[in-house]
């Protein structure tokens, strides 16, 4: 601490501060006018939709693996039954011939052919019997059930299903419509043209609105005469500025990098079309076999 006489000169050549200080700065951009921004949302909206594809793909896979193997489940339960029917029956012509074989009625032969019969018969049924356990499996394992389950129907459904009214042509289009392979690759080739437009929009010019801002504040005593206790000498200032500007980024040459990936990814989207076309071939031979089976069936 210095002090002075207070009618000394010394005391009016030094001063002090003391006061508080704050301050708060803003910065904001927004590049409006993006060429890329809306290509690279299509982009990802046409990702997402094959996403949905490829899980519908699977889905569906399962339940067709599922409904096959309980339909296989259900006609390998009838053969059971009705083979189990045919051996007991002929289980019984048996006893019955081997009585008439101890009363002298019949040869020894034709008891050997009823007992040849019989193990064929039985035979058979062991290898249904098998296919069951068989099936059982593969359909707990379709059904996710944890290893060495198996699932079997409570009980027979009835055969009496509705009759598909539509014709060939009709069944082909509405297959080639629903079905998510064709889907999935149209979805595919769509986000390879819109990846290959965004690339394309990297050489256009991009601009953007700048808005720079900032606020200080003080208060207290500055620059205040030593050994004075004046009230005076207090006060507070604050200071603000606000900057708005328009920016202007453009980058017209990159020795044709973004044009050549641009290129191959337009490629892919001509393979995936490709790929889309061969689905609706295989879909439409698909329908026409199984729609000449089902009239065959009928």
């Amino acid at each position: 601490i210095i002090s002075y006489p207070e009618d000394s000169d010394e005391s009016s050549s030094y001063d002090f501060n003391n006061y508080r200080l704050g301050s708060l700065g803003l910065q904001v951009g927004w590049n409006f006018l993006e060429p890329t921004r809306q290509p690279a949302i299509n982009r990802s909206n046409s990702l997402l939709e094959a996403e949905q594809f490829t899980f519908d793909v699977i889905a569906r896979s399962i339940v067709l693996d599922a409904q096959i193997s309980f339909y296989e489940l259900q006609e390998n339960q009838r053969l059971i039954r009705i083979f189990e029917n045919i051996y007991q029956r002929n289980l019984r012509q048996l006893n019955i011939i081997e009585e008439q074989f101890r009363g002298g009625l019949l040869h020894i032969g034709d008891v050997s052919q009823q007992k040849t019969l019989l193990l064929s018969q039985l035979t058979a049924l062991d290898g249904f019997y098998r296919s069951q356990l068989q099936i059982a499996s593969d359909l707990a394992r379709i059904m996710g059930r944890p290893p060495g389950s198996s699932v079997i129907p409570a009980e027979l459904s009835s055969n009496d299903f509705a009759n598909w009214e539509l014709s060939l042509p009709q069944t082909i289009d509405e297959g080639l419509a629903l079905r998510e392979e064709i889907r999935l690759s149209l979805a595919e080739a769509e986000a390879d043209d819109w990846e290959a437009r965004r690339l394309l929009n990297l050489y256009l010019p991009v601009l953007s609105l700048t808005a720079n801002g900032y606020a200080t504040y003080s208060e207290g005593i500055i620059d205040g005469p030593i050994g004075s206790s004046n009230s005076g000498d207090r006060g507070n200032s604050t200071d603000t500025d606000l900057a708005i500007g328009l920016g202007f980024n453009w980058n017209f040459f990159d020795g044709g990098v973004q044009t050549a990936r641009a290129a191959a990814n337009r490629s892919l989207a001509k393979a995936q079309r490709q790929k889309a076309k061969q689905e609706g071939d295989l879909v439409g031979n698909q329908i026409r076999r199984s729609y000449s089976a089902y009239l065959t069936s009928k």
